[in-house]
């Protein structure tokens, strides 16, 4: 299966819009969504089969496509609808104390840092806010910085870090940091989010105590869909943020039987991981985006004038990166695109614009005081879809300070 323009044809996305924006929301094949469709239509048939019985053969069937996947055993992994589930299920297990501390660092996404402030407000938790800063010369540098703020703060309690940025798209060295915290008796959880599908994964190696993630974004399957894994001694600690008929079952039942609710996308994940193989699988699709993005990357920063973010390849992630755009004062610049202050709501607006304007969909992100675009490339993505960005910034290049 060709990867590029002629792979749009296996998608649902409208083919007047150059999609480059894949990170955030997915999409699924169009093979996907008939699978879940197909689902739907079952489980409206006959609700009492599809429930009693059905459900928990499909459960049982994705739980391990999707462990295999991601170098799990099926016992330590449950599936969840999102990585924010994950990542606040935890959170809210461990039973934070006054005076106890989270940390975590400037690229932390939004959801997670309220989910952290969250535990602050209501509990007295002391948060650790590590700043990092460009240019990153080397991984272990960044490792240092974590050290310095685990120095003036031990003890920590908990340590909250991404796989895989969502602002910044920086790959974490994630393993050093894992074995930083348990050098320092500090739990580790990782936000995995991106991570699936961009990376080769196996999370019982990287040495976590925990990794939430999702699988709609990079692998295909339907929205919503993510997992909580959890390190095995650690599982008997956790709870699903709902109680129901698994209560003081096994892990998987606790957090599987949680209610009636549809999880004919959980179920979708066999059929989206065949897919992601047909297509060739990492190899090819990291292959792929490299090309598309190494062009696109270098030909939007030479028009700009600017440049992509300074950090070291192997801290680039492979299907996504970001190039600075030529905005000198973002919080006075942009002031046109909102009626507040805040930049990142303007930035949102000016996505909106854009995309009305040129028909393209895209992601600007602001970090450090610079604004960039963030360019994700998926399967269906070409250079076409990049030229048409590019397009659309020079001509709004002069205005991006009036």
């Amino acid at each position: 299966m060709e990867l590029g323009k002629p792979m749009k044809e296996n998608f649902l996305l409208d083919n007047s819009i150059a999609f480059v924006q894949h990170g955030s929301y997915g999409p699924a094949p169009k093979c996907v969504i008939d699978q879940k469709i197909k689902y739907i239509y079952e489980q409206e048939s006959s609700p009492d089969d599809w429930f009693r019985v059905k459900h928990p053969q499909y459960y049982e069937e994705s739980l391990s496509a999707a462990a295999r996947f991601i170098g799990a055993k099926p016992e330590n992994l449950v599936l969840l609808d999102n990585v924010t589930t994950g990542i606040n299920t935890v959170i809210k297990s461990l039973s934070f104390e006054p005076g106890d501390r989270i940390m975590v660092n400037s690229h932390t996404y939004g959801a997670i840092a309220n989910a952290v402030k969250e535990q602050h407000d209501f509990k007295g938790v002391e948060i650790v806010h590590v700043e990092i800063t460009m240019p990153i010369k080397c991984e272990d540098e960044l490792v240092d910085v974590f050290r310095k703020e685990y120095e003036k703060h031990k003890p920590i309690r908990l340590h909250v870090f991404d796989h895989i940025t969502s602002t910044s798209a920086l790959v974490f060295p994630v393993k050093k940091l894992a074995k930083l915290a348990k050098e320092y008796g500090t739990l580790s959880l990782i936000d995995g989010a991106h991570a699936p599908g961009q990376v080769d994964l196996n999370v019982e190696d990287i040495g976590a105590d925990f990794y939430s993630a999702d699988f709609y974004k990079w692998c295909y399957v339907a929205r919503s869909c993510g997992f909580l894994w959890l390190s095995p001694d650690q599982a008997g600690k956790i709870r699903p943020l709902v109680t129901s008929h698994g209560y003081k079952q096994s892990l998987n039942d606790q957090f599987n039987y949680s209610g009636t609710r549809d999880c004919s996308s959980m179920f979708t994940i066999p059929r989206a991981l065949q897919f992601y193989e047909e297509i060739g699988g990492l190899k090819a699709l990291q292959s792929h985006a490299d090309k598309v993005l190494g062009v696109a990357c270098k030909s939007l920063a030479a028009a700009l004038g600017t440049g992509e973010m300074d950090v070291p390849d192997s801290m680039k992630a492979p299907f996504m990166r970001l190039v600075r755009l030529p905005i000198d004062k973002p919080a006075q610049s942009l002031k046109r695109f909102t009626t507040h202050d805040d930049v990142r709501e303007a930035l949102t607006n000016m996505g909106t614009y854009i995309s009305r304007e040129n028909k393209i969909e895209t992601m600007f992100t602001f970090i450090s005081d610079v604004v960039y675009v963030r360019l994700s490339a998926n399967a269906y993505t070409s250079g076409e879809d990049f030229r048409k960005l590019e397009e659309s910034l020079i001509l709004a290049k002069d205005h991006f300070n009036g």
